[in-house]
């Protein structure tokens, strides 16, 4: 059975990406450049168990990268 979607949900998640894309937008290049440094950090800290995946395919789309 397929699952019904919310579309109030939805639109509210789109509603605040949205917003925060428009306030990303609105700064000057080196502050998006620190909040996105920032944003990576934290999701590599926290969201370990894609850590692994993540690094995989970076290795396999840049593999002139690999620090062997």
């Amino acid at each position: 059975a397929k699952k019904r979607r919310n579309r109030v949900a939805d639109y509210a998640v789109y509603l605040v990406v949205r917003l925060l894309v428009a306030a990303v937008q609105m700064m000057p290049p080196r502050w998006a450049y620190t909040l996105a440094d920032a944003l990576a950090w934290l999701l590599y800290a926290l969201v370990k168990g894609r850590r692994r995946v993540a690094l995989e395919n970076v290795r396999a789309a840049f593999p002139e990268l690999a620090s062997d």
